[in-house]
């Protein structure tokens, strides 16, 4: 079996935490003056912002399965693993003769736009989800200079962000042309 992990962009973690210290912070500022302000009861405000904070953030740390992700090929298959949205996905079902290797900051027609299913935090978008030209795609992003972008006989595009886009997609030739003996590196 081959495995790949998903690549993570670090100056998206930084986003990503402070969007969560701001809902949280938001939604503590929102329940103060409900509880403190219009019903007057402050002791019962400072327990339920703390229970509001704590499930926010245990929230926040389950969905975001950015440094979990990994590409397992062999068998005949693509194993998506590690996130809520993973799957299996026969290789038989991709058309690797006519995948690409993108960059996405200078093609963001391919950039996720609309989700219909997924996860979608900043530096990280995974699941279901229509790109800016339209198509439908089941996305895994986390580096967006360096996306997989494969398409799929069900009419869909699979992208899928990796540290080495190009032995992703030579491990999965080699795999879909011999399914018998995976190969380990």
């Amino acid at each position: 079996m081959i495995r790949f992990s998903m690549s993570r962009t670090p100056a998206a973690t930084g986003r990503k935490w402070l969007l969560c210290f701001a809902i949280i912070l938001g939604m503590s500022l929102v329940e103060a003056i409900v509880f403190g302000g219009f019903i007057k009861q402050p002791m019962l405000a400072v327990w339920f912002s703390g229970t509001i904070c704590v499930l926010l953030l245990a929230a926040f740390t389950f969905f975001d399965r950015s440094k979990h992700v990994r590409f397992e090929i062999g068998g005949g298959e693509l194993r998506i693993r590690g996130d809520v949205f993973g799957r299996r996905i026969p290789l038989s079902s991709l058309k690797l003769d006519k995948a690409a290797v993108l960059d996405l900051t200078a093609s963001p027609e391919y950039s996720p736009k609309w989700k219909l299913m997924g996860t979608s935090l900043p530096g990280y978008h995974a699941g279901t989800f229509f790109l800016r030209n339209g198509q439908s795609a089941l996305v895994f992003l986390s580096d967006r200079s360096r996306v997989l972008s494969v398409p799929m006989t069900n009419g869909k595009l699979l992208l899928l962000s990796c540290e080495d886009p190009k032995k992703v997609l030579s491990a999965l030739f080699q795999e879909g042309d011999s399914t018998p003996q995976p190969t380990l590196f």
